[in-house]
């Protein structure tokens, strides 16, 4: 599938998923003919809005924190507290107040929560460098909160709303109408939305339909503030319990918290996973979270295992794949490890939210019961986030989320099946004991996996908001070596001489060699350099000592290990500087400072690979702009785009011809070095150099100026991950 434009020729396409999204709700609406239609579609409208803003949200703020993928569990989090605060509202609306009480109550909330985003612009809160995870919520509070908090309060008001008719209608089927609009607005985004709008087109179409919504609300509380369909005593109507009591066991009550809390870490972690093998943009990062509405919409539908052993069989089916996911992460394909943790999320949520729905409480603590939910999904997305990295030194949490969903599940049947064991032979013998056995045969595998050493011994770990770290050794092949997530950001020998042959992605044939060299020729004075992405240092090698080399490295963990076991920056004997930050918004801040004037550089080298990945705000057609801003008029930009799953060059060659450069791709072999071939995979290093259309480029051996494919440059207000990947 090629692309012409920035934008694929289907024009159809978006259409075509507002159509099934649409026939998807009145699907289930025929199958519930007793639902309200009005209600539905208030209730599956705020639902597509509140998934919809999320991504859009995510891909505003990645450029400001360095393109982490901790930045969409910080949007996660942020609109789960949203749900919370929207859920306990409804909560305390519903049991502090009359009928009419209600009606009134939201509609202010939602008239406010219009005027509010009307009149408060798209947020540029920066809190504290410090403290990125708080920085991204205060910044979406800023803009958001109160629309959103609006949005997640429509579900169980709603529900609510119906439960108190005369007819006494089922009120748990709006929930799974709720997520499948979520579901939509999760896919109508990498789909739908950003490949055919920008970021300012986004913002205010989502706006126009807040405010036909917004209308939409206040007549449907204007409607049940006048309506005598209601319940005489202002009470929720008893229904049908699907407990044996009318009030739910403590054991139940508890798995309203536990679940919601399991299947939000596990969310959280398989995000993390995926954004190790590939791009870091929410295109990506709505697949879990899809899978994980997908679980909620079905589990709520009636869909799913309705005995204990379809739950086993199907959490642990998830479970297993999980492990071969963790062993075997560094030999499988980008698409098999998509595919894999999509199914692992559907597997485990699938089984642990269709338990939560069999223990559904009666309709009159239905508020209660959706504030639970929401609590223990807020409290599993903010431990990720929040204490994950300090606890943890690697990404542990989906085995947590995976052993406590266990535990969970089995106590809960262990309790049920131990009133059996007197009567059944099965439970006796097979069924009860099943459930103490599976989840420790779980924790152990997990346990042994997560202490199990490698080959190479790690001598150091640590673990920050972008990433973990480590530093292992092998003496038998007598290297050190630097690793984010899967891939070496640099190799050292443990004996002899520093030698740029044993670098991986710095070899003397490689382009940002040549282009260093080139420049050194070209210019006869010495260097000022500057290199996003600091690695083990290994660049600083081709310095003389009269060179002047600045690092911009994002995170304080890779400056650390850096400078304490690696000696690059210290064989530099002239200035080095190593200025934290991200790189282009440094840059940016230098060049209004007036540091482009004072202290032009000559050379640029963009390598900020997180897991094998580039954040894509450094490769749009504004992030070169900002380059060639800090450069001199004759500076040359070098860009490493080897990627194991994305092909960068059609792009970049578009995005230099556009600000005034001529491309230049030079591909060559990974390393010439034993060592460095055991350190890694051996593959092609791609380098792609930006040189002013004035200089005359020297003809380089494999160095290529066209491409034969077309690519489209990305913007900071649009670009999709579809251009890029490998076909």
């Amino acid at each position: 599938m090629a692309f012409a434009s920035g934008r694929p020729h289907a024009s159809w396409v978006p259409v075509t998923i507002v159509q099934i999204g649409f026939r998807l709700f009145f699907t289930m609406l025929s199958s519930r003919g007793d639902l309200n239609i009005y209600q539905s579609l208030l209730v599956f409208v705020s639902a597509f809005l509140l998934f919809l803003v999320q991504p859009m949200a995510g891909k505003e703020l990645l450029p400001k924190w360095g393109g982490a993928a901790n930045v969409w569990t910080a949007c996660l989090l942020f609109f789960q507290i949203s749900l919370l605060i929207g859920y306990a509202y409804a909560c305390l609306s519903v049991r502090a107040l009359s009928r009419k009480g209600q009606a009134f109550a939201q509609a202010v909330l939602i008239l406010v929560a219009t005027a509010w985003l009307l009149v408060v612009p798209s947020s540029q809160v920066s809190f504290n460098a410090s403290y990125p995870a708080v920085s991204v919520l205060v910044s979406l509070a800023v803009s958001i909160a109160l629309p959103t908090i609006a949005l997640a309060s429509a579900s169980p008001i709603a529900s609510s709303w119906l439960s108190t008719s005369s007819q006494g209608r089922e009120p748990y089927y709006l929930y799974s109408i709720s997520n499948a609009g979520s579901l939509l607005g999760c896919l109508a985004y990498p789909f739908a939305i950003e490949p055919w709008l920008n970021l300012t087109q986004q913002r205010w179409s989502w706006r126009a339909i807040y405010l036909i919504l917004a209308i939409g609300w206040v007549v449907a509380c204007r409607r049940y503030y006048r309506s005598d369909s209601f319940i005489a005593n202002e009470g929720l109507k008893q229904t049908q319990s699907p407990n044996e009591n009318d009030s739910p066991s403590a054991l139940a009550s508890l798995l309203w918290l536990i679940l919601p809390f399991c299947t939000a870490v596990i969310l959280a972690a398989s995000t993390h996973h995926l954004s190790q093998a590939g791009v870091v943009v929410p295109g990506l990062w709505v697949v879990p979270l899809a899978i994980y509405l997908v679980t909620w919409w079905l589990a709520f539908g009636g869909w799913g295992p309705k005995r204990w052993g379809g739950f086993m069989a199907l959490f642990y089916l998830g479970a297993s794949i999980a492990l071969v996911l963790i062993i075997f992460k560094l030999w499988l394909p980008w698409l098999a490890i998509i595919g894999g943790y999509s199914l692992v999320m559907f597997c485990t949520g699938l089984a642990c939210h269709r338990l939560l729905y069999e223990v559904r409480p009666n309709a009159e603590q239905l508020t209660v019961y959706y504030l639970a939910i929401s609590v223990g999904g807020a409290l599993g997305t903010a431990c990720t986030l929040l204490l994950a990295p300090i606890w943890f030194t690697d990404y542990y949490e989906l085995h947590v989320g995976l052993a406590l969903a266990a535990m969970a599940m089995s106590g809960y049947y262990v309790n049920y099946l131990t009133r059996r064991l007197g009567k059944e032979l099965w439970v006796r013998r097979w069924s009860w004991p099943m459930n103490l056995v599976l989840p420790c045969v779980l924790i152990g595998s997990l346990w042994t996996q997560s202490s199990t050493p490698n080959v190479e011994t790690t001598i150091d770990q640590r673990r920050d908001f972008y990433g973990v770290v480590r530093i292992i050794e092998n003496n038998k092949l007598g290297f050190r070596a630097m690793v984010l997530g899967q891939t070496i950001h640099g190799v050292e020998p443990l004996n002899g001489q520093l030698d740029v042959d044993q670098s991986m992605y710095y070899g003397t044939r490689s382009g940002v060699a040549l282009a260093w060299g080139w420049t050194r020729e070209r210019l006869k004075r010495p260097l000022r350099v500057g290199a996003i992405g600091l690695g083990a240092g290994t660049m600083s090698l081709y310095a003389s000592r009269e060179d002047h080399i600045v690092y911009y490295e994002i995170s304080p963990a890779v400056r650390d290990l850096a400078q304490k076991y690696f000696h690059y920056l210290a064989s530099h004997q002239g200035s080095t500087d190593v200025r934290m930050g991200d790189g282009r918004t440094v840059i940016a801040s230098e060049v209004a400072a007036g540091k482009a004037l004072d202290e032009p550089m000559d050379l640029l080298l963009i390598d900020a690979f997180t897991n094998d990945s580039l954040p894509m705000h450094l490769l749009t057609v504004e992030a070169i702009q900002t380059y060639a801003s800090r450069l001199t008029p004759e500076g040359v930009i070098a860009m490493n785009i080897t990627n194991r799953n994305l092909d960068l060059a059609p792009i970049l060659f578009d995005a230099a011809r556009r600000t005034g450069y001529q491309p230049l791709l030079i591909e060559n072999p990974i390393s010439v070095s034993e060592t460095a071939k055991q350190a890694g995979p051996t593959r092609e290093v791609r380098w792609l150099l930006m040189v002013p259309k004035r200089l005359e480029v020297p003809a380089w051996p494999g160095a290529r100026g066209s491409l034969r494919n077309a690519g489209t440059a990305w913007t900071d207000s649009h670009g999709s991950l579809l251009q890029a990947i490998r076909r």
